[in-house]
């Protein structure tokens, strides 16, 4: 190996270590760490910042996005790193513990670009989360997540699109007097090894958010005593009927992992009842006694067949049916016996006389006249119910 590859390497080997050195005295220059080891071909640095709370102790903030980058802005500010807590956070030019934590923290850039696609007004294609944008929203940040650590150049995106809008607007620390439900992280809950990201209802202790104002595509505004939580997420991400994690909550009981006994299939009821059960001997009606072994013969079909006579042929007897009735169209002039013996006769119905019109299939018989004799006179009159219904009526009920 050349003198001047060995010096190449042994620079970048010296200028790796002054970084890790410097991020362990400023956190800003973290998301510079994870870029510049990836520029010279090393493996890409990622950093969960819901892992540190995991480790320092306190138990009630095991849900947070991160520490408390209140208490870190503070102690910067004293030490002379920072003129306040704004700069410290972010800063018009992109600078800022904000921005480097968004660069090495895939789950918290995918929440940050999950809550600016909801609350701001952007068109759908200018979303940060673009390929995620089908995805239910309860996975969307999670899925996103993924994506930015199979796909770094897509992380790469979602960076520089936050720090262009964020950076575009005002930007200020303000005091935190109320919110009704956050963002959270739970901790080893995607792929079992990363921090999934989730909504509950949360219970208001105050604190302190940055703030960034857009103008007219709107404001979005992270907790700083949560890692940069997003507040307020109930106006695009209803809370699941779950019970609500607290701002500092508990963390989860473990489920029972005790496996189930496998259920032999051949224990039957015997099995099944204890050994000390009085009866057990005769439970499920105990053994089959006298079992019947003889075998049902099968139905014997006889050996021969007689089929039926079949009916004799019977001539008929002309003007007469095949049952010996008389052909109603047979010898008839017409061609039937009813026009022939019933046309032009009379009848008489009711006192009165009629005339018979058969053949032409025509009524002929005057409906004034039969209406006459059946005028409204002769009808019955109604009964009118007296309403006492004890089987009674009175004749004056009668109209």
């Amino acid at each position: 190996m050349s003198k001047s590859k060995i010096f190449k390497k042994g620079a970048i080997l010296s200028v790796l270590a002054l970084l890790i050195v410097a991020c362990l005295a400023v956190p800003q220059i973290r998301g510079f760490i994870a870029h510049a080891a990836d520029d010279i071909g090393r493996d890409f640095v990622v950093h969960y910042f819901n892992n540190d709370v995991q480790d320092d102790g306190i138990a009630n903030n095991n849900y947070n996005f991160g520490p408390n980058r209140f208490e870190q802005a503070n102690e910067a500010v004293k030490k002379g790193d920072a003129k306040d807590i704004q700069e410290w956070v972010a800063t018009y030019d992109g600078k800022g513990d904000f921005f480097e934590s968004i660069s090495v923290d895939p789950a918290l850039c995918a929440a940050i670009a999950l809550d600016m696609d909801e609350r701001l007004n952007f068109p759908d294609e200018d979303k940060i989360l673009i390929d995620e944008q089908n995805e239910l929203i309860g996975r969307r940040a999670d899925a996103a997540h993924l994506h930015f650590l199979s796909d770094h150049s897509y992380w790469e995106r979602a960076v520089k699109l936050i720090k262009e809008r964020l950076t575009s607007g005002e930007i200020t620390v303000r005091e935190l007097t109320g919110y009704t439900s956050s963002m959270y992280m739970w901790n080893n809950h995607l792929e079992a090894n990363k921090p999934s990201v989730i909504v509950r209802e949360s219970v208001n202790s105050g604190g302190h958010f940055v703030e960034f104002d857009l103008g007219k595509p709107g404001i979005v505004r992270y907790r700083l005593e949560c890692g940069y939580q997003p507040v307020d997420t109930d106006e695009y991400w209803p809370t699941p009927p779950q019970p609500p994690i607290p701002d500092n909550p508990e963390p989860p009981t473990p489920p029972d992992d005790t496996p189930l006994q496998p259920k032999d299939p051949n224990a039957g009821p015997q099995a099944q009842v204890p050994d000390d059960t009085p009866g057990k001997e005769d439970f499920g009606g105990g053994q089959n006694h006298d079992p019947i072994t003889d075998i049902t013969p099968e139905p014997q079909s006889p050996s021969s067949y007689t089929p039926p006579a079949a009916p004799s042929e019977q001539p008929r007897e002309e003007g007469k049916t095949s049952d010996g009735h008389q052909d109603a169209s047979t010898g008839t002039e017409s061609g039937s016996r009813t026009v022939d013996d019933t046309n032009g006769t009379t009848e008489t119905h009711g006192g009165q006389d009629y005339t018979v019109v058969a053949g032409d299939g025509q009524n002929h018989t005057d409906l004034g006249e039969v209406q006459e004799q059946h005028s409204s006179d002769t009808v019955e009159p109604a009964l009118k119910d007296d309403g006492t219904n004890q089987g009674d009526l009175d004749p004056s009920a009668v109209e």
